[in-house]
């Protein structure tokens, strides 16, 4: 069961990534100075303001109605009152950091591949690469479709 879902899980980022990376409208990589890049940035910093607060309201609110994050066990979390909860759960962190390392795509779709700097209540660090795919929702405001953690 546990191996499904793993694989199921790695399908459903792989065909993101490929949906993303090879859709009729996907660009290469976009420049660091061009105002997407930037648009990017400024959404990692409200996820990591919202999340050092504890503010996980405003932290799900970054999430699409339909987002879904697959964690690096391989369990996926469906929808963004399902989201608020697994954030409300995982207080253990004192300090996360974003670093945006890559944005592509164009139009309704952009992918963003990122580190995240965890530095935990005790002041251990750890770190991890993440892949983001963020939706233009309807009021062209963008929303984070697939998260993997």
């Amino acid at each position: 069961m546990k191996k499904t879902r793993i694989y199921q899980t790695a399908g459903a980022v792989l065909f993101a990534a490929l949906f993303t990376f090879f859709s009729p409208n996907a660009q290469s990589q976009i420049a660091e100075d061009s105002k997407t890049y930037r648009m990017v940035e400024n959404l990692n910093d409200q996820f990591e303001s919202a999340l050092n607060t504890g503010d996980f309201y405003n932290v799900s609110a970054l999430y699409a109605d339909n987002a879904k994050i697959i964690t690096s066990s391989g369990e996926t979390i469906s929808g963004r009152k399902a989201i608020s909860e697994y954030f409300n759960s995982n207080r253990g962190n004192k300090n996360l950091e974003l670093e945006v390392l890559e944005v592509g795509g164009s139009g309704k779709t952009l992918y963003q591949v990122g580190r995240a700097i965890a530095t935990s209540e005790s002041g251990e660090k750890s770190s991890s690469d993440f892949l983001i795919v963020w939706e233009r929702q309807p009021d062209w405001e963008y929303k984070i479709y697939l998260d993997t953690l």
